[in-house]
């Protein structure tokens, strides 16, 4: 059962996520949306908008049976000419059931794959693109999704907060 108030805060917490993954204002070629729970239609769109946009699309899955979201699980999708898609098919690549993951410091966070890919993308040194590294980000991956799960909710109030960016919001929170 979706709940209605955690609902309403999706839109800070995609806001917030978004900008965790790909800080500052630089156009990146990542799109970040919110999703709960992801579904066929769900993917169609995903993989449409890969297609005409030619970006990759990181799919936040979150568990709206709270008050608050909570992030669940990241997925990726992104067109096959990318450097970063090294798992193929067709003209995208999915990566399903990654992990969000923010360094101990307030460093961008990066998107841990599943064990059976392998290492994690980050924002690459110019800010254009996603780039895959082979090894893990750090010790202590329960750690840094914690830390990726707080630096979001408190992002979130805060732009919630915000009546300029999401006015709706304001009664919800």
């Amino acid at each position: 059962m979706v709940n209605e108030n955690a609902l309403a805060k999706l839109f800070s917490y995609n806001v917030a996520a978004a900008q965790l993954i790909t800080p500052g204002d630089r156009d990146c070629g990542v799109l970040v949306q919110s999703t709960s729970p992801m579904t066929a239609t769900g993917m169609l769109l995903m993989k449409r908008t890969v297609r005409a946009q030619r970006r990759t699309v990181v799919s936040l899955i979150y568990d709206l049976s709270g008050d608050c979201p909570r992030l669940d699980r990241v997925w990726m999708m992104m067109p096959t000419n990318d450097p970063a898609a090294i798992a193929r098919g067709e003209d995208v690549a999915l990566l399903a059931d990654c992990k969000l993951w923010a360094p101990a410091n307030d460093g961008a966070a990066v998107i841990v794959a599943p064990p059976s890919f392998g290492g994690y993308f980050a924002l690459s040194s110019d800010g254009t693109r996603l780039v895959h590294r082979r090894r893990g980000p750090a010790r202590g991956l329960t750690a840094g999704r914690r830390r990726a799960e707080r630096r979001i909710e408190e992002a979130a109030r805060m732009i919630a907060s915000r009546s300029d960016v999401v006015p709706h919001l304001r009664t919800a929170a």
